[in-house]
């Protein structure tokens, strides 16, 4: 193996040279990020700058000419409201109404005052000053003339031909100056608006110019980056990629450059040598792999088949060890008054339970060669009162738990069918003795047994801890128990054994409960065994 790379020449290029100054690609990528920024805050500049040209122009409209526009209209509003009610006041007859039209008119009088208040402070030209004082001195005349009117003595008549006459001039003379200074504000305004409008599209058209050569520098920095960055470190990626995927022979063009890529690029090379060097020592070892895994799975299984073997034999002889132990230990109990025949019966009860250990035994130890003890699981099938099979479980959990109180609704009549007489009695045993397990120091059974059609169903209900919801559809899985039952005993076996059992009989099993309130397994049997 070559201590140099070699280059594309086939001359040894130098390796972990540090690069400095302009052949640094750290100092070419600072570069022109620098100059992106820059042009970045001068366009932001540049565009600030047109935008507060903008609102100048906007400002003079919004702060002079609208705001003078809307005191004249006010104006127009109020003077000619102020003719009206002056009207009403001379031709009133009613005090009441004479009052109410004088009234009017302070309102009016004090509006209008406030009015050229508001106009006086906005800022106007000499034009539109000279029409406001000429109106300003004849609205002045116009109510001198109006007060006289309203307070002369006379008739009506009398007033009336003095409201139509000198004071029907000034108020037109006032009006007349009023609306000559609206229409010039109305003029000068809508020629502001213009050259707003001329100055918006005058920065509109410079900001999207500044923002069009923006994009094109913008183009051009990503053309410089994706031509000598982007491209050489993609393939160099690429180069990389075939290397991980075992591929030796990798053209490497970079191998010159005096940047960061070059001295990747070189890194790569010798990584390259080394992945030929190393590629035979690794089919070697995946070959030794290979068979090691084999040996390794081969363990497993045979760990595993025989950890389940041992687990389900243990959990089936469970319940005829405890009825053995229950009938040996009443024996000892009652010794000075037993009689013959409890000794005969119990010694029955005791050799029942020894035979059912004996049948489990011979189907557990005949299915230990598959792949979990219950797949060839041997099954003898017998004609059977189901319900008498039924009775002796509860009779004989009774006894083995003599502190269970289980309560039992069964058909008087024999349910007959056709069933593994000893399979069946453990099936159903396992799930009496987990109700009685998991019901506390008191337990409550409830037991009901019925034929429909040609089912025969089974319920047992406890008042137990229950089954949580996330678990109740696992728990006849192997090794899975509820996580409330964490703290008792158990193996996570026996409800599977009771799904297998009946699996065989051509029936089922399912299970309901609310945690905490108890649980109950329906049990489904054929009456008569599937062909």
């Amino acid at each position: 193996m070559p201590d140099k790379p070699i280059s594309t020449t086939g001359a040894p290029v130098a390796f972990g040279e540090r690069t400095h100054g302009r052949n640094s690609l750290r100092w070419r990528l600072s570069l022109a990020f620098s100059l992106f920024l820059a042009l970045n805050l001068l366009l932001g500049v540049f565009s600030i700058y047109e935008l507060n040209n903008v609102n100048q122009v906007s400002a003079v409209i919004r702060d002079r000419w609208l705001h003078s526009v809307r005191v004249l209209g006010d104006l127009n509003n109020y003077t000619s409201d102020f003719r009206a009610a002056e009207a009403t006041s001379i031709l009133a007859t009613a005090p009441e109404d004479i009052h109410q039209a004088r009234a009017n008119i302070a309102e009016l009088d004090s509006q209008v005052a406030a009015a050229q208040q508001a106009y006086g402070h906005i800022p106007h030209g000499a034009e539109e000053l000279a029409d406001y004082r000429q109106f300003d001195q004849q609205w002045r005349s116009y109510r001198a003339e109006a007060a006289r009117v309203m307070g002369a003595a006379g008739g009506g008549q009398a007033r009336v031909r003095a409201f139509l006459a000198k004071s029907q001039g000034s108020y037109g003379l006032a009006s007349d100056t009023l609306g000559r200074l609206t229409e010039l504000t109305v003029a000068q305004a809508t020629a502001a608006s213009a050259a707003a409008e001329i100055t918006y599209r005058q920065a509109r058209e410079l900001i999207i110019l500044t923002l069009v050569f923006g994009v094109v520098m913008l183009a051009l920095a990503l053309s410089y980056i994706r031509t000598s960055i982007s491209n050489p470190l993609a393939r160099l990626a690429g180069a990389m990629r075939q290397l991980a995927a075992n591929d030796t022979c990798v053209a490497l063009a970079d191998l010159d450059r005096p940047d960061e890529i070059g001295e990747m690029t070189r890194a790569v090379a010798i990584f390259r040598d080394n992945a030929v060097a190393l590629a035979h020592s690794r089919q070697a070892l995946e070959q030794q792999t290979m068979r090691l895994e084999g040996h390794l799975e081969r363990e497993r299984r045979l760990t595993a088949l025989q950890r389940d073997f041992v687990s389900m034999a243990s959990h089936e002889f469970r319940t005829p060890l405890n009825i053995i132990d229950g009938q040996a230990q009443r024996m000892i109990k009652l010794k000075a008054q037993i009689t013959p025949d409890d000794i005969a019966e119990r010694a029955l009860a005791i050799r029942r339970a020894v035979q059912r250990i004996t049948g489990v035994m011979e189907r557990l130890l005949g299915a230990s060669s598959a792949e979990t003890p219950s797949d060839t699981m041997a099954v003898h099938f017998e004609r059977l009162d189901l319900n008498a099979l039924l009775r002796e479980v509860l009779k004989t959990h009774r006894e083995s738990a003599p502190n269970a109180q289980i309560i039992e609704k069964l058909e008087r009549d024999p349910v007959m069918g056709e069933a593994d007489a000893a399979l069946l009695f453990q099936a159903l045993s396992n799930i009496v003795a987990n109700s009685i397990k998991y019901s506390g120091a008191k337990p409550n059974i409830r037991v009901e047994a019925h034929r429909e059609g040609d089912r025969f169903v089974i319920k047992i209900i406890d008042r137990g801890i229950g089954i949580a919801s996330e678990d109740i559809g696992e728990i006849f899985d192997l090794y899975r128990r509820g996580r409330n039952a964490a703290d008792i005993s158990g193996t996570g076996v026996g409800l599977y054994f009771v799904k297998t059992v009946l699996g065989h009989h051509n029936g089922g099993v399912s299970a309901e409960s609310v945690e905490g309130q108890g649980a109950t397994f329906t049990v489904v049997l054929p009456v008569e065994r599937a062909a």
